[in-house]
C-alpha cells in the first residue's frame, strides 16, 4: 500500500513539475524570459519585440443635407472622438456632406471598409475597426 502511494506521489510531482523543469531548461537555452515558469517576470520589458499598432482607423462621417439641425456636427464628432480615444487606437475624422436625410459613418482600416452604419448603430463598426486594426 505505502509502494503504491509512493508511487502516486511520483507521478503526480513529475506530472506537475516536469513541465516547469522543461520550460525552464528551455528558458535557460533560448533566454526568452517569456518561457519562465511560475515566476515573477521583472525588468524592463523593451528587449521584447512589442510594438504598438502603427496603423490608423479613417473615419468617414457622410452628413445628409436634410438632418434635423437639432443634431450638431461638432456632438457628433466630438462622440466618436471620445470614443476612439478609449481604445488608445491613432484615428482620423472627416466628415463629408451628402444628401439625403441620414448620418451614415464608415469605418477604413488599411483597405478593409466596415459600414456604413446608420449613427445609432455606428458603435458596431467601431468594435469591428478597432478589432482589425489590432489584428492586422
Amino acid at each position: 500500500m505505502a509502494e503504491k502511494v509512493r508511487l502516486y506521489l511520483l507521478i503526480v510531482t513529475l506530472v506537475v513539475g516536469l513541465p516547469a523543469l522543461l520550460a525552464y531548461a528551455w528558458f535557460l537555452v533560448t533566454g526568452d524570459v517569456t518561457l519562465r515558469p511560475l515566476a515573477q517576470i521583472r525588468g524592463d520589458f523593451s528587449e521584447l519585440s512589442v510594438t504598438r499598432h502603427q496603423g490608423k482607423i479613417r473615419v468617414q462621417i457622410s452628413w445628409g443635407d436634410g438632418v434635423a439641425p437639432a443634431i450638431d456636427e461638432k456632438d457628433v464628432t466630438n462622440a466618436l472622438r471620445q470614443a476612439l480615444q478609449l481604445y488608445d487606437v491613432d484615428f482620423q475624422i472627416l466628415v463629408e456632406p451628402s444628401s439625403g436625410d441620414r448620418i451614415t459613418v464608415a469605418y477604413f482600416v488599411d483597405d478593409a471598409e466596415f459600414g456604413p452604419f446608420p449613427l445609432r448603430q455606428s458603435a458596431k463598426g467601431l468594435e469591428l475597426a478597432v478589432a482589425a486594426l489590432r489584428i492586422r
